[in-house]
């Protein structure tokens, strides 16, 4: 990650940055790795099977094992289709699978086992990450705003915690939060109010262009399409 700079343009001077916002997933995070991600599975469901044996649901792993992967498909084709989905839904979907009717205490105890993993397995940073948000901080105001799937906001400013960074951003808006998705424009207005700028001050570093540069552009934000072996 390189700082932004600001030039001069035929029309005149362009004006000065002062903020930068962050997608996390595939821009300060890598993208969910094979061998990371089935590993997070594995410990996920391996928990869960725990936890619904201490409630009295003796289920094979297999069983257990199946309704994640056929609640997950679930869950992803409607991420897909643009829906903001929390870890309720996932428990929920699985407890259909399972036909099982789970309480509000072991949908939440579920929905903390699913969540957490990704505090016990964490993502890691893309190259140079840590160290270019803590320089940026120094000259820009900064924030995140990304999409969450299992894992929410509130577990995503853990993983930024434990990194150290956390503290350098001013504003966060997490999908799950917010209620929208990108490239919905409220995302990213949010932001801006937050940190007090106009949309052409910004910039919006992200990796995919679909969510992450058409929303930005489309509130009048600068962007750059990051790519982890550089800006592409």
């Amino acid at each position: 990650m390189d700082e932004v700079t600001t030039r001069d343009s035929e029309a005149g001077a362009v004006p000065a940055i002062r903020a930068i916002t962050f997608d996390f997933w595939g821009t300060l995070y890598k993208n969910k790795s094979v061998p990371r991600e089935n590993k997070r599975t594995s410990l996920r469901i391996e928990r869960l099977r725990g936890y619904l044996r201490n409630t009295s649901y003796d289920l094979s792993r297999e069983a257990i094992e199946e309704s994640f992967h056929n609640s997950y498909k679930m869950f992803a084709d409607l991420l897909a289709q643009g829906e903001v989905m929390h870890a309720e839904g996932m428990v929920m979907a699985m407890g259909d699978e399972l036909g099982l009717e789970f309480d509000t205490d072991q949908i939440g105890e579920m929905m903390t086992i699913l969540e957490q993993v990704a505090v016990d397995i964490p993502p890691t940073t893309t190259k140079n990450a840590v160290d270019a948000i803590m320089g940026l901080s120094r000259r820009y105001k900064l924030a995140v705003i990304s999409d969450t799937t299992l894992t929410p906001g509130r577990v995503l400013r853990q993983v930024l915690a434990n990194d150290s960074i956390a503290d350098c951003f001013e504003s966060f808006s997490f999908s799950d939060e917010a209620l929208y998705r990108k490239p919905h424009p409220e995302q990213f207005i949010q932001v801006l109010d937050d940190l007090g700028v106009n949309p052409e001050e910004a910039v919006h570093v992200g990796d995919l262009v679909e969510t992450d540069i058409r929303g930005a552009k489309a509130v009048g934000m600068k962007t750059i399409l990051f790519a982890e072996n550089g800006a592409a």
